[in-house]
């Protein structure tokens, strides 16, 4: 179970990037944004890592079979690419008003992760677990006699490997259910499998 000072430190973090990304040429990025007092640099290398795209192909999500994620994760949830990730960053996330977030196992995520991202798993949001009410407030819920206000309440990029796995569509679904606006959750379909594909920073690779 995720720690409610671990939770916190992840999603404070947010208020203090800053940032610029420009697309330099269509079809490549290139900046940097401050993410927790450290400066995080965005690229897309000339030509994809063939070893780091394998390492997001591992297709353990309990399918029988190839799964396919669906092309929405839910009504009213807008369906993005990664120029609409690099934009979020460059605004939601850089002003304080978003999160992006990894909905992976830990196991997963230690593959390697977007940056400036913060881990939340999917298995966490579920109506037994007695965190769930400090999760929402960390995403900018206020809670009054028991009922919870989503107004102010954060901007979403919810992510997980890819289009071949379902965390992020169990996650966003668990959020809504939990009563999170749909129209404040952003669905990254194409995960770490797309966005290394295109050669695009990742973070915290293991060996």
């Amino acid at each position: 179970m995720l720690s409610r000072t671990v939770l916190t430190v992840a999603v404070v973090g947010a208020f203090f990037a800053s940032q610029t990304i420009a697309q330099t040429t269509a079809g490549a990025a290139d900046g940097s944004f401050t993410y927790q007092g450290q400066q995080k640099n965005i690229s897309q290398a000339s030509s994809a890592d063939t070893a780091t795209m394998a390492r997001f192909y591992d297709l353990r999500d309990g399918c029988e079979g190839l799964c396919i994620a669906p092309d929405i994760a839910a009504n009213d949830v807008e369906t993005i690419t990664e120029n609409t990730v690099l934009a979020f960053m460059a605004n939601e996330l850089s002003n304080g008003t978003g999160l992006l977030i990894d909905s992976r196992l830990p196991s997963d995520r230690a593959l390697g992760y977007l940056p400036a991202s913060a881990s939340i798993p999917h298995t966490l949001v579920t109506p037994e677990n007695l965190l769930l009410p400090e999760i929402l407030k960390a995403l900018g819920a206020r809670s009054l006699l028991g009922a919870f206000n989503f107004s102010d309440a954060m901007t979403l990029v919810v992510f997980d490997t890819g289009p071949t796995t379902m965390d992020a569509h169990h996650l966003v679904n668990a959020l809504i259910a939990a009563g999170y606006p749909a129209a404040k959750i952003k669905y990254y379909r194409g995960g770490m499998q797309v966005w290394a594909t295109l050669g695009l920073t990742t973070e915290g690779l293991s060996s």
